[in-house]
């Protein structure tokens, strides 16, 4: 690496993810709990299953915010990286990847990472979810290596007319046959079965579903130095990225979710965004042409 000097940094915790996954899984523990203790005294057999379903949320309420607790403390003072209890020197790198990817859980996903590879032969793998402040540090990792924190696509014009759309058919996709089997059998069982009515049935699991098929289906269209991200269902809302901001482009493909893209900006930035509305061809189409226009792709994609 190269002779910058980076005298203190310390990299936090991502504390919200640890408070999402908490409440999340401790509000579903709470309810199938309410569930079991009023379906116990006429179907013990369905009692027990729902007993074991909310043990298994209470436990993972606890354990999985005990494994975000439990990432290394990461911090940084003259050059000398403490990574847990074990320390590197920064100048001894000899390979640093500021937006990696390894496998996740051994299936078929990935996460995004910062890899530095020393002179030694050692490999050091920060994900990037665990930290609140992960981008922050890839500029100062990237300022002491010496090298450019700007897009290779500065300045440059890029002449996208008529835009270009790569948005596949909500109705005939996978996640869109699921989300409306899905609310039309809440609906059934809430009205055909008055004993399992609630607000909560009601609202809350119509909504939750909403909100996770939300997330995989955006699209995408290519303007005037512009791509922009949309979604079937929040359909007035869109996301503008500049093409002449972005640093490179990830295509990957998700376990049980949809395949998405993640666009890292030249600040180090990242954001992600499934498409399961998206044809593979759709998918072979717009890398083609993001290669075209010079954008860096990573291609972890199974098609």
């Amino acid at each position: 690496m190269g002779s910058s000097y980076m005298e203190q940094f310390t990299l936090k915790k991502n504390y919200l993810v640890l408070a999402i996954i908490f409440i999340g899984f401790i509000s579903f523990g709470i309810y199938l709990l309410n569930n079991w203790a009023n379906l116990a005294y006429r179907n013990k057999d369905s009692a027990d299953v729902l007993l074991i379903l909310s043990g298994i949320f209470f436990f993972s309420s606890v354990y999985l915010p005990y494994k975000v607790l439990r990432v290394p403390e990461i911090s940084v003072a003259n050059n000398t990286l403490q990574f847990g209890h074990s320390y590197y020197d920064l100048a001894s790198a000899k390979e640093l990847l500021l937006t990696a990817k390894r496998n996740a859980f051994a299936f078929n996903s990935s996460l995004s990472c910062i890899k530095i590879t020393f002179q030694d032969g050692q490999v050091l793998t920060i994900d990037d979810w665990n930290y609140a402040n992960i981008n922050t540090f890839k500029v100062l990792l990237n300022s002491l290596n010496n090298q450019e924190t700007t897009s290779n696509l500065t300045g440059k014009n890029f002449s996208i007319n008529p835009p270009i759309s790569y948005k596949g058919s909500f109705l005939w996709s996978y996640w869109g046959i699921c989300f409306i089997i899905m609310q039309i059998s809440m609906w059934v069982i809430w009205f055909s079965v008055p004993s399992n009515r609630s607000i909560f049935a009601f609202i809350c699991i119509p909504l939750a579903i909403y909100a996770y098929v939300l997330l995989q289906v955006n699209y995408f269209v290519l303007g005037d130095n512009e791509f922009i991200i949309k979604n079937y269902l929040f359909p007035w809302k869109k996301k503008v990225h500049l093409l002449s901001e972005i640093l490179e482009i990830s295509v990957d493909s998700n376990f049980r979710m949809a395949d998405s893209i993640t666009i890292i900006s030249d600040d180090y930035k990242s954001k992600k965004y499934y498409a399961g509305t998206i044809r593979d061809h759709e998918w072979r189409r717009l890398k083609v042409k993001l290669t075209e226009l010079e954008i860096p792709v990573i291609d972890n994609q199974n098609i």
